[in-house]
């Protein structure tokens, strides 16, 4: 019998009940965390869907040329006509647009930001350095 007394006296120390008590706190912290991630992740989806619907809603006038749409129309006309106003000094090749003529000017002054971590090669623009990556996979 002094056994089982000293078993029951055993169990009415606090020590195990505040332990359990720590974990059971410790568990709805836990599920509070995994419901402010949901909510979170479901606030950044909101923003996402949002952002997409805003640039859709952007692109508000149509190039009668090609049917794109586009929020800054005149911008994009100057691809249509003629005028070139943006000119390498060192070969005379023109441009419609100015970052057009920058990317040229990398080809003459053999700048190549772009570099491929496979090979070594290097490249001038990114696209060609994405283009170029599809050899190694």
């Amino acid at each position: 019998m002094e056994f089982i007394k000293e078993e029951i006296e055993d169990m009415s120390d606090p020590e195990p009940s505040r332990i359990k008590h720590e974990d059971t706190e410790e568990q709805i912290d836990q599920v509070r965390v995994k419901e402010q991630r949901q909510e979170l992740n479901e606030v950044k989806e909101e923003q996402r869907n949002f952002t997409i619907q805003r640039s859709k809603a952007k692109k508000t006038h149509t190039c009668t040329q090609c049917g794109k749409s586009f929020s800054h129309l005149k911008t994009h006309l100057i691809v249509h006509s003629d005028e070139r106003p943006y000119v390498c000094f060192l070969c005379g090749k023109s441009f419609s647009r100015l970052y057009s003529l920058k990317q040229h000017q990398k080809t003459h002054n053999e700048v190549r930001d772009y570099m491929c971590f496979d090979c070594g090669k290097s490249f001038t623009r990114a696209e060609n350095l994405k283009k170029h990556q599809r050899i190694h996979t």
